[in-house]
């Protein structure tokens, strides 16, 4: 058990997560089994057509329940998976370095941020810009160290980022994670020697994205929350972490998991090995 209550152990199916998974962020209220519900409550009334209202009620109200209920996994469920899906990628992420768990000198960081811009556009399709969003229940979380009560935004793809310290590098793992299949893509790795790396920042700034309407345009976008991490060459990371229009155009928050912290133990680490 972890500090923030998950657990690594999954005792359902590879196959029967992805499919809840996709459920879960693809799934549309199915009204049909509500009208015939309706009807059959009506012939309910009736002496000529009780037995058949009573059918249509009882059928219609177990289409019902396994179109929109069955099998659907709660907002805690879908954080779980998300969590033990990038503990495993951090697991298979140093094999990518000439370095072994043994040449580290403290516990990997990771940082994710949603997809929100570089998914393709589906054709005939309701996703916005080639990716999922789903609202869950208002709930209590810190944001920017205040307590809030909001709705948390969940999402079908991420940019995940895993950072290991060894005694002279730092190693970034980087890679886009389809949660709805599992698997990654776009997977790229660095060595930074600690000297050469000046910062490691939460930055909020104004910047150009593809925009969120009609990504063939670009649009500049505020209160965008990035972490940025810079090197003397002028190379460097930058992930996203949420934006203010993507949190105002479906209607929630998106949480940022301890970044503060992350931050304060990445730069430790930075002046310890640049003292």
């Amino acid at each position: 058990m972890f500090k923030n209550g998950y657990s690594q152990v999954d005792t359902i199916s590879d196959k029967d997560k992805y499919t809840s998974i996709n459920k879960y962020f693809t799934k549309k209220f199915t009204i049909f089994p509500l009208v015939f519900f309706t009807i059959g409550t009506i012939l309910l009334f009736s002496n000529k057509t009780r037995l058949f209202g009573y059918y249509l009620v009882s059928v219609s109200s177990i289409v019902f329940y396994f179109s929109n209920y069955y099998k659907l996994p709660t907002d805690s469920q879908i954080d779980l998976w998300l969590f033990n899906k990038i503990e495993k990628i951090n697991l298979i992420s140093l094999d990518q370095f000439s370095f072994t768990e043994n040449d580290l000198i403290r516990k990997s960081i990771k940082i994710k941020g949603p997809i929100w811009w570089e998914i393709k556009r589906k054709s005939l399709s309701f996703e916005k810009n080639g990716f999922y969003c789903r609202e869950g229940k208002k709930e209590d979380f810190i944001d920017c160290g205040e307590k809030v009560n909001d709705r948390i935004l969940r999402f079908s793809h991420y940019n995940v980022h895993i950072f290991h310290f060894t005694e002279h590098f730092l190693l970034c793992y980087s890679c886009t994670l389809d949660f709805l299949t599992g698997n990654t893509y776009n997977v790229q790795t660095d060595e930074y020697y600690y000297k050469d790396i000046v910062s490691a920042s939460h930055i909020t700034e104004s910047t150009y994205y593809p925009d969120i309407n009609n990504p063939i345009e670009s649009k500049i976008f505020n209160r965008v929350e990035e972490f940025k991490l810079t090197t003397s060459g002028g190379s460097n990371v930058k992930i996203l972490l949420k934006a203010k229009e993507l949190e105002e155009s479906f209607n929630g928050r998106v949480k940022i998991d301890d970044i503060e912290d992350k931050i304060k133990a990445i730069r430790g680490v930075l002046r310890l090995k640049k003292a």
